[in-house]
């Protein structure tokens, strides 16, 4: 391949490497030569203008102060009369008293040395270089140094056209020669130009561009020009694909449900979807980079990776991670290359939190539900033993463990239907039919049921509800809401109690409160009051008759509705269960 191009700026540059190297060193020749004539007309002149300065000090015989800013205005500089110990004795703008000692300042140590003295210092209050000549002057038995100073602002600005009338040549010159050596190559590389700029926007991905091939032409920049028309073609067919296929990935990556990690062959995150982001509580963009160990701090996670990086083998496991929730993940890795490539590994995540969630509250309530069985099955098994045993012998007895085998048959059908209720409510089987319900009408007939319990242990029932209040609810629910929460804050009251029903209107939702003066709940078991089966005080809620799963059937219904519930309880000092409804 012919350097064309390269020819073309060899020249170019060339020219212009040419006319620069004569006009700087011209230029720079010139502000030498005129500011060191300067500084030396200058120099000149400040000795001479001291010396006369001088001479006025010796012959006056008045204030050397007041003469020296005289004379200051006359010259148009500044003058500084120094004594040979550096005490300055009269200076055209300062206060001499306030100044400092300048038996350091080489202008006066060369004064006192060789009788001139001379420097030149950037001035930090003027923001400028100034010239210091010195000299010194005798006057019969007194020695003093006289000091003249001027800024150099002449030779800067004098440097300053030099700089200006040389860079206006170079100006000049740099696109004369430009013009000179663009001319001469351009007619001998301009195809091979027009070439390069199709390849370079063929590089950036402009696939659509083709060259323009003279027809009939066979020379060499002619077969560039169609290989690169060919390049492009195939290019453009290539890069659709792959555009394509990103593009199906990247949905496929960011959609799915699925946690999606690719580390490299050190373990280091390269990229993670907001799937696995979210499963592992971390931020997406500061995780990229990171090992599995500094973005997660689970080392059964990271040890899962190294081992399969080490033995590229694929391997499973389900990792609970404890916080911000607990979470049950199942991750499996496998490797991206082969042993000699060591390209990285690939992970897949599954929240499984909710399938082993199930399955413990699968196992909990056959548990539970055998163990209800059980207690009320032995105990009817062991009654019917005694009747069968002594009946005959014993009639009152018989009569006696009959009603309590009824009790328990009783307790049985409770606990059944209890079950049906909670299982209809879990999988919404039961609807939920929304009429204008005045619930103050409902709070007294839920009231109602429990009073004779309530009149028993001599607990006082109170209702502090509107009775103009209308809310849109499903009235049985409501009704079956309070009836488990007033039956409980009753069995749990002792006498002399108080159970009291109050409602709050606010932000479109009523707020209904039973509050107790019972015993109330520890706060350790405060989570799990609304779990099914769960009691704190086991013995008495079996001894009242309670199946534990009035307060699960009550969240149930609350949430139907679209409300919540809570409780907030301090042992000895009752407790105080709110549900939330909205009012349409």
């Amino acid at each position: 391949m012919r350097p064309f191009l390269s020819i073309k700026w060899r020249l170019t540059a060339g020219y212009l490497l040419v006319v620069l190297t004569i006009i700087a060193l011209l230029g720079f020749y010139l502000e030498n030569h005129t500011e060191k004539q300067y500084i030396k007309r200058l120099q000149r002149n400040l000795t001479t203008e001291a010396y006369a300065v001088g001479t006025a000090i010796t012959l006056s015989d008045g204030s050397i102060d007041n003469l020296v800013k005289q004379l200051s205005k006359d010259l148009g500089c500044r003058i500084t009369v120094i004594e040979p110990s550096g005490l300055v004795a009269a200076d055209s703008s300062e206060n001499p008293k306030e100044m400092e000692s300048h038996s350091k300042r080489p202008e006066i140590i060369g004064a006192l040395d060789t009788g001139q003295g001379f420097t030149i210092r950037h001035s930090d209050t003027l923001d400028m270089d100034m010239m210091y000549v010195s000299v010194l002057i005798k006057d019969n038995d007194r020695s003093l140094v006289v000091r003249i100073a001027e800024p150099l602002s002449e030779v800067d600005a004098a440097k300053s056209a030099i700089r200006t009338t040389f860079g206006i040549a170079a100006l000049a010159a740099l696109l004369l020669a430009a013009a000179v050596g663009l001319k001469l190559a351009s007619g001998v590389v301009s195809p091979v130009v027009s070439l390069t700029t199709t390849a370079r926007r063929i590089a950036r991905g402009d696939f659509g561009l083709n060259v323009g091939v003279p027809s009939g032409a066979k020379d060499e920049v002619t077969e560039l020009g169609l290989t690169l028309n060919s390049l492009g073609a195939e290019l453009r067919r290539a890069v659709r694909q792959l555009r394509e296929d990103k593009r199906k990935m990247e949905t496929v990556f960011e959609k799915t449900d699925d946690g999606l990690i690719i580390l490299d062959n050190e373990g280091r995150i390269e990229t993670i979807n907001p799937a696995a982001a979210k499963m592992l509580a971390v931020d997406a963009a500061s995780a990229v980079g990171r090992t599995i160990i500094e973005a997660t701090l689970n080392h059964e996670f990271a040890e899962l990776i190294g081992r399969v990086l080490r033995t590229q083998s694929p391997a499973t496991l389900e990792i609970a991670f404890p916080s911000p929730s607990e979470k049950t993940i199942h991750v499996y890795v496998t490797s991206l290359g082969q042993p000699e490539e060591l390209d990285g590994a690939v992970v897949v995540m599954h929240d499984v939190t909710a399938a082993r969630r199930v399955d413990d509250m699968r196992r909990d309530f056959v548990a539970n539900v055998s163990h209800e069985l059980r207690t009320p099955l032995a105990s009817i098994r062991a009654m019917a033993e005694t009747i069968m045993l002594r009946g005959k012998s014993n009639p009152e007895a018989a009569e006696q463990f009959a009603q309590s085998i009824v009790s328990e048959i009783d307790r049985l059908v409770r606990l059944s239907d209890d079950l049906l209720e909670i299982a209809k409510t879990e999988v919404q089987q039961r609807p939920i039919h929304k009429e204008e319900v005045r619930i103050a009408e409902v709070a007294a007939d839920a009231t109602a049921k429990i009073q004779p319990v309530a009149d028993q242990k001599s607990v006082s029932l109170v209702l502090d509800i509107d009775p103009e209040l209308v809310i849109q609810a499903d009235k049985d629910a409501i009704w079956q809401i309070l009836v488990n929460l007033v039956d409980n804050a009753v069995n749990y009251t002792s006498g002399g109690g108080e159970v009291k029903v109050s409602t709050v209107v606010q932000d479109g939702f009523i707020s209904v409160s039973v509050a107790d003066t019972g015993i109330g709940i520890p706060a350790a078991d405060i989570p799990r009051i609304f779990e099914r089966f769960y009691r704190v005080d086991k013995a008495r809620s079996r001894a009242s008759g309670g199946t534990g799963l009035g307060l699960s059937i009550v969240k149930h219904l609350v949430e139907a509705h679209g409300g919540k519930i809570s409780v907030v309880s301090e042992v000895n000092n009752g407790s105080t269960f709110t549900f939330t409804i909205p009012r349409s």
